[in-house]
């Protein structure tokens, strides 16, 4: 390659990363966003935001501990570990510069699409050096609609830009000729060795799916090379990488198993159910269907109408891999029942060699993550813990994306004279449509001024914890009502999991009761069974709270029968917020031994 092409490749990679920026730009509509404006109050975001913020407060230790959450003891959150080392190390480069967990968790989101574009950018540069046509697959992939639905309440999973570097890792380990019985890079290419094993360490310590099914597509590709070269003696040196990718997801968990070998076990918290692998199994017609929110009104008829009538629909409907990949994976199909029908027609060249090594991996991963498939026998005879198997649908995406990528350059590079002018535009015109279809009609679009009401609910929170903030002390002990356990639990009335959290996101040196890991420290905090009179106060002031925050959302009466009892025996009004939304009583007047002191 020369100097001017590499010049030209780096603009485009760019212009790609930029194209990809601009998709999220447009799509919600980031001129008239407020960055501090939390995307709401409950769910998976307000526990990413908790997690976000204990890391700014305490750094890498916060991804495991937070000593504001779980009074009078501590939140050890290191029994489930919710983020990977990866985006941790995110977060806290970013925390040097802004303590606003909103801002953090906006920020690495809007990143998330320049990154997993330049990284599909690079690794089709293996399939074509038509460079329109990477910048084309490049945006797409970013635009995936797994990654709308994933948003950033699942910020680890939109996290995806190593998807690409697994794939590259799965190629590189088929392709790599030997020389003797060791791959050809181990004599001369010791950068690539260099950068194979720096990936596999970047994918080790990311999300733990991610990590899976990049050791799953590797480990076909070993099988593919050790089966098609018959010199299974060097497959041991391709094995090293797979070793070190799981030596990195390893340490990964390693705060994790020195803790549980000091403290023992929780067997309460995280605990995975064996048929949670068919519950969130993969669905292939759930990827071939377009989203949810797909802005053509006829295409929803479809969706509603499977959604309404199928059977287990849940976190699987995010699996919709977009019009595209669709088409990708279809040649895909197409093109396991030629091979098998006919093997020797086809000449066997890299592309060729390409497209079967993507259609096995593909074929494979949907065997395994569909229901009832072998990822259900691994799930119910060996281990769980990896349950969601509709996660791959990212992997099949990218696989498809470059399966059809690879398709229009064989058109391209065709070298039939007659009717090429047309065959060439027409291949062109079909890589316009998909895209138009792409950013059209698989993105949702954010409505004008989507914030307005979430700000008006983030003043009036803003306001209400500010107040509570200046009314207690440093180190102040505040029980929640009603008591919600942590993590992953129904919500109590009209309160969300997680919720109980918001108030530990607007205070700064307040300690609060919400938090405390099923499992350890519950038993000495759940008070729930007492009435909310005398005795209830009794036993908060005893272990040293100073406040009682009460959130109506999680009561039947909307608190009013808790609020009154709580009036009444303290004498004292609480802090009200906007719309009776949330309720403060300070209690540190009150005596143990029975009234206001």
């Amino acid at each position: 390659m020369t100097k001017k092409s590499k010049a030209l490749s780096i603009l485009f990679l760019f212009i790609t990363m930029a194209a990809a920026f601009g998709v999220i730009f447009c799509q919600m509509r980031i001129w008239e966003m407020d960055l501090s404006v939390p995307l709401g109050f409950g769910g998976d975001y307000i526990l990413d935001s908790m997690i976000v913020k204990s890391i700014c407060e305490y750094g890498f230790r916060g991804l495991y501990f937070c000593y504001r959450l779980g009074a009078p003891g501590i939140s050890e959150m290191i029994d489930t570990p919710f983020f990977d080392v990866n985006l941790t190390s995110q977060i806290w480069v970013l925390s040097k510069f802004t303590q606003s967990h909103t801002k953090i968790l906006y920020i690495i989101y809007f990143m998330t699409y320049p990154l997993s574009a330049g990284t599909m950018y690079l690794l089709t540069g293996r399939f074509t050096k038509r460079l329109p046509l990477r910048m084309i697959a490049g945006v797409i992939y970013a635009a995936a609609p797994y990654h709308f639905f994933r948003t950033i309440s699942h910020i680890t999973l939109s996290n995806y830009f190593m998807v690409p570097i697994s794939i590259w890792l799965a190629l590189l380990i088929a392709e790599e000729p030997f020389k003797g019985i060791a791959p050809e890079r181990y004599g001369k290419s010791k950068w690539k060795i260099a950068v194979m094993y720096l990936s596999c360490i970047l994918i080790g310590l990311s999300n733990v799916y991610y990590a899976f099914f990049a050791l799953f597509c590797m480990g076909v590709a070993l099988v593919y090379k050790g089966i098609s070269t018959k010199k299974i003696k060097g497959l041991q040196r391709e094995a090293l990488s797979l070793i070190t990718l799981l030596f990195a997801v390893l340490v990964g968990l390693m705060p994790k198993l020195i803790y549980t070998s000091q403290h023992g076990e929780n067997t309460v918290a995280g605990v995975r159910a064996y048929m949670s692998c068919e519950i969130y199994a993969l669905k292939v017609i759930q990827m071939i269907l377009p989203p949810n929110f797909t802005r053509s009104a006829f295409l929803h008829k479809f969706i509603d109408h499977y959604a309404s009538t199928a059977f287990n629909v849940n976190e699987n409907c995010s699996s919709s891999l977009g019009a595209a990949a669709v088409t990708g994976f279809l040649i895909i199909c197409v093109w396991v029942i030629y091979r098998l029908c006919a093997p020797g027609r086809t000449k066997s060249s890299t592309t060729v060699k390409r497209v079967d090594l993507f259609s096995l991996i593909t074929v494979a991963m949907v065997l395994y993550s569909s229901g009832g498939g072998f990822g259900a026998i691994v799930g119910y005879f060996i281990t769980p813990e990896i349950r969601c198997l509709t996660r791959c649908s990212i992997f099949i995406a990218c696989l498809s994306l470059c399966v059809l990528l690879a398709a229009l350059d064989t058109i391209l590079d065709m070298k039939k004279e007659k009717g090429a002018v047309i065959r060439k535009g027409a291949v062109w015109v079909f890589a316009a449509a998909v895209t138009f279809m792409a950013l059209r009609i698989d993105i949702p679009q954010s409505a004008p001024h989507w914030q307005d009401g979430m700000k008006q609910r983030h003043a009036e929170a803003q306001a209400f914890f500010a107040e509570v903030q200046n009314t207690m002390g440093s180190n102040d002990m505040i029980y929640e009502l009603p008591y919600m356990t942590f993590p992953e639990v129904p919500p109590i009335e009209n309160m969300p999991d997680y919720q109980p959290a918001v108030p530990y996101l607007y205070t700064d040196g307040l300690c609060y009761s919400y938090g405390a890991m099923k499992g350890r420290s519950e038993p000495l905090l759940d008070l729930s069974g007492l009435p909310a009179g005398e005795e209830l106060l009794t036993h908060l002031r005893e272990r040293g709270f100073a406040g009682i925050y009460v959130d109506p959302a999680g009561y039947a009466d909307q608190g009013a029968e808790t609020i009154a009892i709580l009036k009444e025996q303290l004498g004292t009004e609480p802090i009200v917020c906007a719309g009776n939304s949330r309720y403060f009583f300070d209690i540190r007047g009150y005596s143990p031994d029975g009234g206001v002191e």
